[in-house]
């Protein structure tokens, strides 16, 4: 899956590991100064990176990384948590990834499995995908941006970096306590260093003249983890959403009694719809006022057949529901004494409204969707827009809700569309109502 249009947010976190792969050539040096084989009683730098493997693949891995990037006279930083384990006799592997904003998770066994992604702070929405190989930094190609860190290599890669073999590593500068090995690179030199004990990593860095990137790498002990008992995202309770790029933030509700946000919609025939101009007040002679209200059937449109249709289906239950009211209203409130303390006219417009992604905004799928409300046989006419995440603003985590707006653009009431429920007439009628009684009273 591309990732494509991604939240500024998200793309700040993930790229964090596009500078964690920077890529190395195939063409490996020794260190400026070191020796090839210096300090005879050290291991080879083969030795170390196979010490290193096996480190990571012995146990469950947490680590804490802080990344330091610079360029020219600038020093960016960051840190995230990184969370390995495996089970060579099940074929199991399974990585977390917790990043300032972004939750990843993924986890197969065999040559297939599962990955999750979440956005912190928001619980309502969850992305989902499936793996057709084993977790490697491959597997995660085709759905993340290139976030992989090289712990991930060393646990579950047959080589560090691409195109680089492991005998292409020479034995790095001697530090205390370190071992390290080094490469060149197409950005620079690349050096590793792991912890002559535990052989895992603590330092990665890759020089160049215009740039240096360095992480420095510390174990979470089991008792300062803080991990609930999964690793696991569910996306039970929660809407799984169709690419990365909708993982956002939780948005900002909005208040009932305050100005709808939303004054245009699109039509089925891909012209602007003005909510303004819907709601304009007519006088009815003799000088009877009229009060408009829009009741909006708002709704996402399942990817899947099955739930698209159930859900629709659902919608067209509750626009008619709606039309209902309208007509009730519009004959009760023509009598001599009108509705409410100003006598008034009362008209409602039933409108359903897509909110569809921009890869759904097709001339060929909204037609498709208008059938279902053709305004020529009286229907109501469909509505879309291209932003789904207005219907989050409206009803968070809902799949469909019914907005009430009034004719001076205030939002009036919402009432989320449970499943399988159905029955809001009467809610929708008590409403309109509630508003027609307090207009011009006391």
């Amino acid at each position: 899956m591309r990732w494509a249009n991604q939240a500024a947010d998200i793309a700040r976190c993930l790229l964090i590991g596009c500078l964690l792969i920077v890529g190395c050539a195939t063409v490996a040096q020794a260190a400026p100064g070191q020796p090839a084989d210096a300090i005879s009683n050290e291991p080879s730098a083969i030795e170390t990176i196979s010490a290193a493997r096996q480190a990571y693949r012995d146990g469950e891995v947490h680590e804490r990384v802080t990344i330091a990037v610079r360029e020219g006279h600038t020093t960016r930083f960051d840190e995230f948590i990184v969370r390995l384990r495996g089970n060579a006799e099940a074929d199991k592997r399974e990585m977390r990834l917790e990043m300032p904003t972004v939750l990843v998770w993924a986890m197969t066994e065999g040559s297939s499995g599962d990955l999750a992604a979440a956005y912190r702070g928001n619980d309502q929405i969850v992305y989902e995908a499936e793996l057709d190989r084993p977790l490697s930094r491959g597997a995660l190609r085709g759905e993340l941006p290139p976030v992989l860190v090289p712990q991930l290599a060393l646990a579950f890669g047959a080589q560090i970096e691409p195109g680089i073999a492991d005998s292409d590593w020479t034995r790095g500068p001697v530090r205390a306590g370190l071992r390290s090995v080094v490469a060149a690179g197409r950005e620079g030199l690349v050096t590793m260093s792991m912890d002559a004990k535990s052989h895992r990593l603590r330092e990665y860095r890759v020089e160049s003249r215009d740039r240096a990137i360095r992480l420095r790498i510390e174990p979470i002990v089991r008792l300062q983890q803080n991990l609930s008992d999964g690793w696991q995202i569910t996306s039970e309770g929660k809407r799984v959403v169709s690419s990365l790029s909708e993982l956002r933030p939780r948005p900002r509700a909005v208040p009932i009694g305050s100005e709808f946000p939303y004054p245009i919609l699109h039509d089925a025939t891909m012209n602007d719809w003005s909510l303004e101009a819907a709601l304009a007040n007519r006088s009815i002679p003799p000088q009877r006022p009229e009060e408009r209200y829009l009741v909006l059937v708002f709704h996402r449109v399942p990817a899947a057949i099955a739930l698209r249709s159930r859900l629709l289906d659902q919608v067209e239950q509750v626009v008619q529901e709606a039309t209902d009211v309208e007509r009730e209203l519009a004959r009760i409130s023509m009598r001599p004494e009108g509705l409410g303390p100003r006598k008034a006219i009362i008209r409602v417009l039933v409108r359903p409204v897509a909110c569809l992604t921009v890869s759904e905004a097709r001339r060929d799928n909204i037609s498709e969707l208008a059938e279902r409300w053709p305004l020529d046989t009286g229907g109501s006419g469909l509505l879309w827009t291209v932003s789904p995440e207005k219907l989050d603003r409206l009803a968070l985590g809902e799949d469909a809700a019914v907005v009430i707006v009034d004719d001076q653009m205030r939002l009036v009431r919402v009432l989320p569309i449970a499943h399988g429920d159905g029955g809001l007439k009467d809610e929708i009628r008590a409403a309109i109502m509630r508003e027609v009684e307090l207009i011009g009273g006391p």
